[in-house]
């Protein structure tokens, strides 16, 4: 009896042994595109900006922070808000960006090379006060 279980043992760590096949992905590449975190709250506080550049899938994985740019936040009512590089590709807005509920921000940025973004407008929203945590 005990040898039976073992040749069942052994033959079902044959069959999964042998069911191991290995999946690599067809991606489409965006070789460097860049990268942006970033958050602005209502919190009337500095705002951080990181930019990056993506790498490829089959590559090994490294941070290439995005050095030199010009960065920006900017409100529809015409406010600017400009950030200085505070470490590789960390931007820290030189003053506190004081938000408005209601209106639109959206940011500015311009790489070393001389291209341009600016990301879709987005509305400060109201805050909602945390009755309780579930």
């Amino acid at each position: 009896m005990k040898f039976r279980n073992l040749y069942i043992v052994l033959l079902l760590l044959v069959v999964f042994w042998g069911c191991e096949t290995y999946y690599e992905p067809e991606l489409e590449k965006f070789p460097d595109a860049l990268v942006v975190e970033g958050m602005l709250t209502d919190q009337n506080d500095f705002a951080r900006v990181q930019l990056s550049r993506s790498a490829s899938f089959n590559e090994g994985s490294y941070y290439r922070g995005e050095r030199k740019a010009i960065v920006s936040i900017e409100s529809e009512s015409g406010k600017s808000y400009p950030a200085s590089e505070i470490g590789i590709g960390i931007y820290q807005t030189n003053d506190p960006v004081i938000t408005q509920k209601g209106e639109g921000y959206f940011l500015k940025i311009r790489t070393q090379d001389g291209l341009e973004y600016r990301s879709k407008t987005e509305k400060m929203i109201s805050s909602v006060p945390i009755d309780s945590i579930i």
